[in-house]
């Protein structure tokens, strides 16, 4: 069978614009992905700020519940109550246990009001816990936890680092 003339320009012609369609599909793809690329590239970027303020927020308000602490009463009067002779605070008359139970009373509060929280402690400069309180089964019921059961923090990594700030 004879092919003309007319029938090769046709198939050239169509192969030309399967070429060229496929030559344009292909620059397209790549455009396509380099849009997906930048775009997926900027959410990320986005995600990643918005989780820098949160975790900023989220230091800042651990950092003023430590300071809120640290300046409250009961802390001054456990405080003067154990440096004592006798182990009554002279300001407030309170017995050392009167001071740590009114202590454990505001970490209890403490721990209300930060469902978040899952323990909160006071500890003196020889890394012994004073007083603490535990929050036990998700969050369902928050303990205070006896003194003979606290244990002293002087080796732990966040105490040797937070004692070197002194």
């Amino acid at each position: 069978m004879k092919v003309g003339i007319a029938a090769k320009i046709i198939s050239l012609a169509f192969v030309l614009a399967l070429a060229m369609a496929l030559a344009l599909g292909g620059v397209s793809v790549n455009e396509n992905r380099g849009i997906v690329v930048d775009l997926e590239q900027e959410k990320l970027v986005n995600e990643g700020q918005r989780q820098e303020v949160l975790f900023k927020s989220t230091i800042d308000g651990l950092r003023q519940d430590v300071w809120y602490m640290a300046a409250s009463p009961e802390v001054g009067a456990l405080l003067r109550a154990r440096s004592a002779d006798d182990g009554i605070d002279p300001q407030t008359n309170r017995s050392e246990q009167e001071c740590r139970e009114k202590l454990q009373a505001r970490l209890v509060d403490l721990l209300k009001r930060q469902p978040h929280y899952i323990q909160a402690r006071y500890i003196d400069r020889s890394g012994m816990e004073v007083v603490r309180v535990d929050r036990i089964r998700h969050g369902e019921e928050i303990r205070t936890v006896p003194t003979d059961k606290m244990t002293n923090k002087h080796e732990a990594k966040y105490f040797t680092e937070t004692a070197k700030l002194d």
